[in-house]
């Protein structure tokens, strides 16, 4: 189903239209590629901003120590780019299979409110509480 691209800017899922139905689809679809790219792209500049500093010579030690710290930190910030893009991916194969939205873990609808706020979810609220809960952190929304 081909929608226009001045539907899906003016369109808004709510709860109140059949789940998953075909605009819906076609909107979150949008919504998670636009993500993706807003993700690749900040993730590349952060990558130019690393190397950049990796070429600067820093003799005193606190300098050095800090601009490390600064480094290891980014790092971490790529770590957590590829998470969420890997999350991302996800939730469009889910999107393809023609599973998304629903829980990966009760096969219950997610609902409307969370994929709002998180496209890229995978677990409703109740079962992403659960995880957490006995997984400490491991998350994914």
């Amino acid at each position: 189903m081909a929608l226009s691209m001045i539907t899906l800017e003016t369109y808004q899922p709510h709860e109140k239209e059949p789940y998953m139905n075909g605009k819906q689809k076609a909107w979150f679809r949008k919504r998670l590629l636009e993500q993706r790219e807003a993700l690749v792209q900040e993730a590349r500049r952060q990558l130019r901003e690393i190397r950049e500093t990796d070429f600067l010579q820093v003799s005193d030690m606190v300098d050095r120590s800090v601009s490390e710290i600064w480094r290891e930190q980014q790092l971490r910030v790529q770590v957590r780019f590829r998470e969420v893009l890997d999350r991302n991916t996800e939730a469009l194969r889910l999107l393809e299979e023609g599973d998304y939205g629903y829980c990966s873990l009760t096969g219950e609808p997610i609902g409307i409110p969370r994929l709002l706020a998180v496209p890229d979810a995978i677990f409703s609220f109740e079962a992403q509480q659960l995880r957490e809960k006995r997984g400490g952190m491991m998350a994914l929304s």
